[in-house]
């Protein structure tokens, strides 16, 4: 339907207020994840340590730069 209706969703809440004050945080061409994110895909990518930094409304959160996936061996039977 074009014309009739327009429907206006906008998101708002911790997720959204972390993820903006997280991306005014990283150094250009980097990726910065928190430890959260850095728990749920550790097995899979590499990671450098970036230490602790004060995120306001949240407090203190360690953060990491993502720099790469890992190399993945497969092994044959």
């Amino acid at each position: 339907m074009v014309g009739i209706q327009n429907y206006v969703c906008d998101n708002f809440g911790p997720g959204v207020h972390l993820a903006a004050r997280m991306e005014a945080m990283p150094e250009p061409m980097r990726i910065t994840p928190s430890a959260a994110a850095y728990n749920l895909i550790q097995e899979e990518f590499v990671f450098e340590e970036r230490g602790h930094h004060d995120i306001k409304g949240f407090g203190t959160m360690e953060l990491f730069f993502l720099e790469g996936e890992k190399e993945r061996t497969t092994t044959r039977l």
